[in-house]
C-alpha cells in the first residue's frame, strides 16, 4: 500500500516536470510561429508593395469605369424609354383614331343599310296596299258583275 502510494506520489511529481517542460516549449512554439508569421507577413509586403499598389489603382479605376457604366446605361435607359414612349403615345392615339373612325365608319354604314331596307320595306308595304287596294275594288267589281 505504500509503495502505490509513493509510485503514485513519483509519477504526479514526474509528470508535473514533464508538462512543466512540454508547457514552456509549447510557448516558445507558438511565439516562434507568431513571429515567423509576422516576418513573413513583413517580406511580403515588402516584396510585393508596387504590385499591390498598381493593383489597387487598376481596382480603383475599374471601379471608377463600372459606375460611369452604370450612370451612362442609366441615362440611355431613360432616353430609350422616352424615345419608345413617345413612339407608343403616338401609335395609340393613331390606332385610337382609327378605332373611332372606323366605329363612325360603321354607324354611317349600318345606317346606310337600314335607310335601304327601309326604303324596300316602304316600297314593299306600299305595293301591298295598293295591291289590297286593287284586290278589294277587283272583288267589288266581281261582286257587282255576280249580282
Amino acid at each position: 500500500r505504500m509503495r502505490k502510494k509513493v509510485d503514485k506520489l513519483l509519477r504526479g511529481w514526474l509528470n508535473r516536470n514533464l508538462s512543466s517542460a512540454f508547457g514552456g516549449w509549447h510557448a516558445t512554439v507558438v511565439r516562434f510561429k507568431v513571429h515567423r508569421a509576422r516576418v513573413r507577413s513583413f517580406v511580403w509586403r515588402m516584396r510585393y508593395a508596387d504590385a499591390t499598389r498598381s493593383f489597387r489603382g487598376w481596382r480603383d479605376t475599374t471601379a471608377l469605369l463600372l459606375r460611369q457604366r452604370s450612370v451612362v446605361a442609366n441615362i440611355h435607359g431613360m432616353w430609350t424609354h422616352k424615345t419608345l414612349a413617345a413612339a407608343f403615345r403616338s401609335w395609340s392615339q393613331t390606332a385610337r383614331q382609327s378605332k373611332d373612325k372606323l366605329a363612325r365608319a360603321k354607324k354611317i354604314v349600318a345606317r346606310m343599310r337600314s335607310m335601304k331596307q327601309s326604303i324596300a320595306f316602304v316600297a314593299w308595304r306600299d305595293a301591298v296596299e295598293r295591291l289590297a287596294k286593287d284586290r278589294a275594288a277587283a272583288n267589288k267589281i266581281v261582286r257587282r258583275m255576280m249580282m
